[in-house]
């Protein structure tokens, strides 16, 4: 699980600033809901002097003048009600598409992130950064973005209009202004920390339940319901807590916001009426400083739900902006072409280290020829896997060169590098859609024919005519609804069409039954003809035919030959080969 990140490590200026490039593709749409903020606050405060003069004009007994001020406005509040509504319109459709320019972003970013990265996140907490706090984002622009441009505009309209009555009255009514300014600042001043620290907790309860609906199978058979509970309780503890403590603030904050509103109407009612009782203002002015009260009072109350606001989506906010802050993997390098009589892979003194410190590969050379097939056995925990890794480009060596087409690793455009390549590994992973677009995953844009065509290959296809819905068959969350050799299957046809010239196998067929394993290694066979195939193998009687076996043994290459060469020598293969064909001979006699 992730370590919790230091308090607060993006001011909040920042990291609003940050959202500029989601907005950016929005700006019609953004000039929209702002011109309407706009013509919204100027027409409420033209309520104000258009009250007061129906009120004078009405008391002065000029009624002949009332219809035509009636009718301005009558005007006037239906402009109100449709800049109010097309307000609320492009507000949201502001706030949907930021969401998915976010969300869109996030997820580009995300395919682009290097492995080191994404080993050490959690896709629990990844998703909640897609989901929650992009949905922060997205209620910020639909609901506060109005008050945050609002409450300024009609604050600064209502006081001048109120000073033009009356000064006095203005400074009756925003003495409370600068004690509710202290008061929020003061009471917001480690909001945005608590914010934060609750959106990563939100994180962790989406990568407990990740674990909790990704592990059930385990969960059932280990008894482990109990364990499970009690931490995800304690989660939901931790977040309960959270969120009561920003509830408290959220309290003070309706403390401030109740006296900032009803002292000042109370201070200005009170003396407007005595300078009205004076003659020194209208009947009419005394009634229009009502709704500019209104407004007055409901700014400077609401400057401070604002400040909590944005101290509150910041927290989310900042979780968005630390992940898009992650260097991506390098788009520098070229794309070569394909080399007829140069080894498609080569290492030459190759060392890695996943810790900079304790190395997992010292000195490795080997090559793989053109149309050779390759086999790489080991003791477990000897770096086999690690060799797949840096051949992809999703780790770079400490030390040596590795070469593909004769050209260095660290040279080669990684998507072009990458095209190169298929790989099967022992883990068949299917996206939840149909037989047919998983199958076609390897070469997008491809027809039927050639989909169906891999699949015969694959020896898929008998499989799936025999489904109800043929290749229309959906396979559930990572192929749940097929078994594992079907699967497997279906990634060999990915791999077939998208017919590159180097292959890996991954241990493809570690954990499937001996039955099933004989049908995907027979699909395999005919995957590999043509090709130049590096196979990781723990089952050291899969790859007997190999053309070249190398023994990876603490990271170091310690034997490498065919199969008849290492079993004649006293080595370190053969030991492995005859203790596993011991094992297999005693284990097939006790299930016998």
């Amino acid at each position: 699980m992730p370590a919790t990140p230091p308090k607060n490590p993006f001011p909040m200026r920042r990291t609003l600033a940050r959202s500029f490039p989601f907005v950016r593709n929005q700006l019609w749409w953004l000039a929209l809901v702002i011109f309407c903020i706009l013509a919204n606050a100027a027409l409420d405060i033209l309520m104000a002097p258009l009250t007061q003069r129906a009120v004078d004009i009405t008391l002065a007994g000029d009624l002949s003048r009332l219809p035509g001020h009636l009718a301005v406005f009558t005007a006037a509040v239906i402009v109100l009600s449709l800049v109010v509504g097309m307000l609320r319109l492009s507000g949201a459709v502001l706030s949907v598409n930021i969401g998915r320019d976010a969300r869109s972003a996030i997820a580009q970013h995300l395919s682009l992130l290097p492995s080191t990265y994404l080993e050490k996140m959690h896709s629990g907490d990844l998703i909640s950064r897609i989901t929650r706090d992009t949905g922060q984002l997205e209620w910020f622009f639909s609901f506060m973005l109005g008050n945050v441009l609002y409450q300024p505009l009609v604050l600064i309209g209502s006081a001048a209009y109120l000073w033009y009555i009356d000064w006095r009255l203005m400074l009756a009514a925003s003495a409370l202004v600068p004690l509710g300014i202290l008061a929020t600042e003061m009471l917001t001043r480690s909001f945005s920390s608590l914010a934060r620290q609750l959106a990563d907790l939100h994180g962790q309860v989406s990568t407990a339940s990740s674990e909790l609906v990704g592990g059930m199978a385990t969960v059932k058979s280990f008894c482990l319901a109990d364990p499970f509970s009690l931490r995800f309780d304690a989660l939901v503890a931790q977040v309960l807590g959270k969120s009561l403590s920003l509830e408290k603030y959220d309290a003070a904050f309706g403390g401030v916001r109740n006296v900032l509103r009803i002292f000042p109407i109370l201070a200005c009612m009170t003396f407007g009426g005595v300078l009205a009782a004076r003659g020194e203002i209208t009947a009419g002015e005394l009634i229009a400083c009502l709704p500019l009260l209104g407004y007055l009072t409901n700014a400077s109350a609401g400057s401070t739900m604002v400040v909590y606001v944005m101290r509150s989506v910041t927290g989310g906010l900042s979780r968005i902006v630390e992940l898009l802050d992650e260097p991506a993997e390098r788009v520098d390098g070229e794309a070569f072409p394909i080399r007829a009589g140069v080894p498609p892979v080569k290492f030459e003194n190759v060392g890695f280290s996943y810790d900079g410190e304790n190395d997992v590969l010292r000195n490795v050379d080997f090559e793989v020829a053109e149309g050779q097939v390759v086999a790489v056995v080991g003791p477990s925990g000897g770096g086999k896997s690690t060799i797949t890794k840096l051949i992809c480009g999703m780790r770079e060596p400490r030390i040596g060169e590795v070469k593909i087409y004769g050209e260095r690793l660290r040279d080669w455009n990684l998507s072009a590098l990458r095209k190169c390549i298929s790989i099967v590994t022992q883990e068949a992973f299917l996206f939840p859609g149909t037989i047919l677009e998983n199958i076609a995953l390897g070469k997008p844009g491809c027809s039927r024919e050639e989909i169906m065509a891999a699949a015969r290959l694959s020896q898929t296809h008998e499989f799936v005519c025999g489904l109800p819905d043929g290749y229309e068959t959906r396979v559930g969350e990572r192929g749940v609804r097929l078994s594992g050799g079907q699967k497997q299957r279906i990634t060999i046809a990915r791999a077939v069409i998208k017919n590159a010239p180097i292959l890996i196998l991954d241990e493809p067929t570690s954990s499937l039954d001996a039955q099933t394993e004989a049908s995907v290694q027979e699909a395999l066979n005919r995957l590999m003809e043509g090709r130049s195939v590096l196979v990781i193998a723990h089952r050291l009687s899969t790859v007997r035919s190999a053309d070249k076996t190398i023994v990876i043994d603490r990271g170091r290459v310690s034997e490498q030959g065919t199969h008849g060469e290492l079993m004649r020598a006293d080595s370190l293969y053969r030991r492995l080969y005859l203790k596993q064909t011991l094992l297999g001979t005693m284990t097939a006699a006790t299930n016998g």
